[in-house]
């Protein structure tokens, strides 16, 4: 099993060849996570992680020993939800997410679900529903229940469920002001909608605790979350986490939804996590005091190791990622012309190494801006 499992993981000999940086582990693989899209997902590094031996070597001790529900225990206690419902990916993880906010409307006699606008979740046929993204038409009739909003204010009494990241993360990196969260409060407040937080880019100790939704008191305590990519450190598993037991039984079910190894790795994952999440805020502020030199050209935007660098003058993003990449490293544009870069580094990422990584990075921004 774990020769089957570890070329998962592994990143091939071009992108070695291509991407040499030290990680603190001495394998060379890049510190910024995710190197086709950028979104967190193997969040202990690309290397064969020390640990993950350990976590397949307890896989038959959790099984033998304390059986599936104390794992399913362990998650609840973790991360403070009464119930966990794991599956395949973060696409499957929302749609049973939207599935329950179907459910409610019906049940209500035809109430809206409302959808932050901008968001990102997911590309299967549920989530372009609540998509604007630009190939959405293609694949069309979609559900008519579906409306948007920018602002808290522009939701309206027929709203059964909300939909939204608690941090902006698509089209932007900007997380939301306390006076958003307070007119979500009173909306909440006047129609008793659901609230679903999508956390699976911004969730897993990106933004300094190990859930985006609670870096602020104010923020409204969300009903549903879904969890993928960095949950389980790049094993393919995902959650969707609930306070009440929306589904009966026989209203849903996953292939993948008990496999053991999946919870063990999750355990293991976030046990790492949330002892170097609290990090991440302190390297974000060396990054933006190390930026500040450019900061007639660029304003840094995010928190925790979940970054965006965004250029206030209209710029090729995709050239400023190839002057990245001669600084060994892969960006991502975010979607649409808001001319932002996202990065985000691994958890396990050695303190002496920070500087050097983030050197790298003023560097690539030095050499574009005097182009």
């Amino acid at each position: 099993m774990l020769e089957t499992i570890k070329p998962m993981i592994h990143i091939n000999e071009w992108q070695l060849n291509t991407l040499k940086v030290r990680q603190c582990d001495g394998g060379e693989n890049i510190w910024i996570d995710d190197l086709f899209n950028n979104n967190g997902m193997l969040s202990l590094g690309y290397g064969w992680h020390p640990k993950n031996d350990m976590m397949l070597a307890n896989v038959p001790q959790a099984i033998g020993i304390r059986g599936r529900d104390k794992l399913y225990e362990d998650l609840v206690a973790m991360w403070g939800f009464s119930y966990v419902f794991p599956s395949g990916s973060g696409s499957e993880a929302n749609s049973l997410a939207i599935k329950i906010a179907h459910k409610i409307a019906n049940k209500s006699g035809g109430g809206k679900i409302y959808v932050a606008a901008g968001g990102f979740h997911g590309r299967d046929l549920i989530q372009l529903n609540i998509s604007r993204h630009p190939t959405k038409d293609l694949f069309a009739p979609y559900i008519d229940n579906i409306c948007w909003f920018d602002t808290p204010d522009q939701i309206g009494d027929d709203c059964v469920a909300i939909l939204m990241s608690p941090v902006a993360c698509y089209h932007e990196l900007e997380e939301y002001s306390n006076e958003y969260w307070g007119a979500l409060q009173y909306v909440i407040a006047r129609t008793g909608a659901l609230l679903i937080f999508d956390e699976i880019q911004v969730g897993s100790g990106r933004t300094g605790s190990y859930f985006a939704h609670r870096n602020h008191t104010n923020m409204p305590t969300p009903d549903i979350v879904t969890l993928a990519k960095g949950v389980a450190g790049g094993f393919p598993v995902a959650f969707t986490l609930m306070n009440k037991p929306y589904l009966d039984v026989g209203e849903h079910f996953s292939t993948y939804s008990g496999q053991v190894i999946g919870l063990v790795w999750a355990i293991q994952a976030t046990r790492i996590i949330q002892k170097q999440c609290a990090k991440q805020i302190t390297y974000n502020n060396v990054l933006r005091d190390l930026l500040a030199q450019f900061e007639e050209y660029i304003e840094i935007t995010g928190t925790g190791n979940l970054v965006g660098i965004n250029f206030k003058e209209g710029v090729d993003t995709a050239a400023f990622s190839d002057s990245l990449l001669q600084n060994h490293f892969i960006f991502v544009p975010a979607f649409g012309d808001s001319g932002i870069v996202k990065l985000n580094w691994n958890f396990n990422i050695h303190p002496t190494d920070v500087r050097n990584m983030f050197g790298r990075i003023c560097q690539a921004v030095e050499d574009f801006v005097c182009l």
